[in-house]
């Protein structure tokens, strides 16, 4: 165990940490390096934040996305057990970071300290297998784009016609909204434009500058991007240059109106005959993504040949279940305008002969479960010849 932490700074000039009058300063994008050592907590990067800037945190490190198994105990307890984290100010809410995160700070982030840790509820006793430490680079960046505050990143809301809020710009013109299904906003679901900083989709808006009705948008259950830019005047106001800010970094935004995970739809075996007795399968599976996040998990029954495998509802452990899992994010490439999925897989332990049911579960973060089931014949085909 290290008792000490290790910070590397890679650059001596500190945006949002130098001297008074410093903080201001348009130096270009800086990077810091921490190492994150197995038993610290929470690292305070010393890095204090300034409105109006982008800060990535990533590392090369694929073990930032943790165990796939999820303690809900944990910090972020639908994310992966010692996942990396982070926090803006010691009282702030734990965030995902996992191999990347971005974020554009506003006038809420403002004087805080960043703070990176493990998505770990006891990081003293840590288990085998897990990262003893991990390099960590933080980059700041200038932008000019609207700092967003409402509705924060990563958060489900359970309306259909949620609030959007983000900070004004001096002499801005206009603003544009645009919300999507996917990350990168290859399609666009909607785009509003509005001349305050905000916008309620509960009531019509008017767009700008030229005024017209905007019918009122209602967003379907889900996971949505959002994202806001400005046309800002940078002449005089008798003589008016219009131009555009960047995109803000975009936020993930859940709409949650009840409805239970939609159940798995399985990928792979894509076939279930011809698979022999003592051979292990290769299963994958994909499900709409829920916006207030899924756990899955999967169980196995087996009878004698001609009876009907069941798991019993009544009995927690029947089928053997596992512990619950994280599901990754995926973007299809074969159909570019496929939603982003989630996406599972596992393989059986060897099958013996009989009948087998495999079943997949899912649950949201309200408790509403679904699952999915196939059923394997193995060997008995020979028996009844």
């Amino acid at each position: 165990m290290r008792n000490k932490i290790l910070i590397i700074l890679l650059s001596l000039v500190l945006t949002g940490c130098g001297k008074d009058g410093d903080e201001n300063k348009n130096v270009g994008p800086v990077e810091y390096n921490f190492i994150l050592t197995e038993n610290t907590s929470w690292l305070n990067t010393g890095i204090k934040l300034q409105r109006g800037k982008v800060v990535t945190i990533s590392t090369n490190e694929e073990r930032a996305i943790g165990s796939p198994v999820v303690d809900p105990d944990d910090p972020i307890p639908f994310f992966g057990h010692r996942g990396l984290i982070g926090k803006i100010g010691e009282k702030g809410l734990p965030f995902i970071i996992g191999m990347k995160y971005t974020f554009l700070t506003n006038t809420l982030m403002e004087g805080e300290n960043l703070f990176i840790g493990w998505n770990d509820k006891d990081f003293e006793e840590r288990e085998e297998g897990f990262p003893s430490e991990i390099s960590v680079t933080v980059k700041i960046e200038d932008t000019d784009a609207p700092p967003l505050i409402s509705p924060i990143d990563g958060i489900w809301v359970t309306t259909a016609t949620p609030v959007f809020e983000w900070e004004d710009l001096d002499n801005a013109v206009q603003y544009v909204l645009e919300v999507s299904l996917f990350p990168d906003f290859r399609i666009i679901e909607t785009s509003v434009s509005v001349t305050t900083s905000y916008v309620n989709l509960t009531v019509p808006s008017v767009q700008a500058p030229t005024p017209s009705p905007q019918p009122q948008v209602q967003l379907r259950e889900g996971t949505h991007y959002w994202r806001v830019r400005a046309q800002v005047n940078v002449g005089r106001s008798l003589s008016p240059i219009l131009q555009w800010t960047k995109w803000s970094p975009p936020y993930r935004l859940g709409v949650e109106l009840g409805a239970s995970p939609s159940a798995p739809t399985f990928l792979s075996p894509v076939t279930t005959t011809g698979i022999s007795e003592g051979e292990k399968v290769f299963f994958e599976f994909k499900t709409n993504m829920d916006p207030s996040y899924t756990f899955w998990r999967w169980r196995a029954v087996t009878t004698a040949c001609g009876e009907t495998p069941q798991i019993d509802p009544d009995d927690p452990t029947s089928g053997n279940p596992t512990p619950w899992m994280v599901l990754q994010t995926v973007l299809s490439s074969n159909n570019p305008t496929e939603p982003p999925y989630y996406y599972g897989y596992f393989t059986s332990p060897e099958l013996t002969r009989g009948e087998w049911l495999i079943r997949v579960e899912l649950k949201d973060m309200n408790g509403s479960t679904s699952y999915s089931d196939m059923n394997l014949s193995i060997g008995c085909a020979e028996e009844s010849q």
